[in-house]
């Protein structure tokens, strides 16, 4: 199974390049050339590796990842950097980073470090998703919270918060409904059809006026899916 990755490199060749070869070992990649975009896609998605540049348009790849070891810790991070200065390799090591591949390298090479992170043969759970934030809208899973583009905010009840969150996690990806049932209610617990989508159309209720970037649909015979139109 392959790990979701996320890239941060504004030389646009090479991060086409990387996305391209890395989605061909059957990884998920996303593309980023900035700090900016980058943050974005952190607080939609749960990614198992970051592999940045130092050198980014908007800033210092060291300092993203000093926000991802600080605000995501469940992401671990690889440089990819021209930089070989022993001092900046050190620093990037001393804040977290599993990883430092000086450039020009060899994506084999670049592969087999990956590989040696990957959760199923380590034996890893899937990390937990603790905030989830697109445009202005805000959901804290832990304070059972979602706070809208106006400010207001919703508690959450414990069905709810569980739903929501099994989405967001998988964002842009298709929850099968049996799958959210036994997660959710557990596997003695046979609710429904109509009990589940009574929760789906509450929680679409809340989240989906938000400037029309996210949507839950219902994918006959097969389950939810929520996606960011982004």
């Amino acid at each position: 199974m392959g790990q979701k990755i996320l890239i941060v490199e504004d030389e646009k060749n090479l991060g086409v390049t990387l996305s391209e070869y890395l989605n061909e070992q059957g990884h998920v990649t996303t593309l980023c050339e900035s700090i900016n975009c980058a943050m974005e896609k952190l607080n939609q998605t749960i990614f198992n590796i970051a592999l940045l540049d130092i050198g980014l348009p908007d800033g210092s790849g060291l300092e993203l990842g000093r926000l991802i070891s600080t605000q995501f810790k469940e992401t671990k991070i690889l440089f990819l950097s021209a930089q070989n200065s022993p001092d900046v390799k050190l620093e990037g090591l001393e804040l977290g980073a599993i990883d430092y591949i000086t450039k020009p390298f060899r994506l084999k090479e670049l592969l087999i470090r990956l590989n040696k992170y990957e959760p199923s043969q380590r034996g890893e759970s899937k990390p937990s998703l603790n905030n989830f934030t697109v445009g202005a809208l805000q959901i804290d899973f832990k304070s059972f919270l979602i706070t809208t583009s106006t400010g207001d905010q919703i508690n959450l009840g414990v069905k709810e918060n569980g739903i929501l969150k099994a989405l967001c996690e998988r964002a842009n990806e298709v929850l099968p409904r049996e799958e959210l049932i036994e997660k959710i209610w557990g596997e003695d617990s046979f609710p429904s059809n109509r009990t589940v989508d009574n929760y789906i159309v509450k929680i679409r209720k809340w989240i989906e006026s938000e400037n029309n970037i996210i949507e839950i649909q219902n994918v006959r015979g097969v389950g939810y899916k929520l996606v960011i139109k982004k």
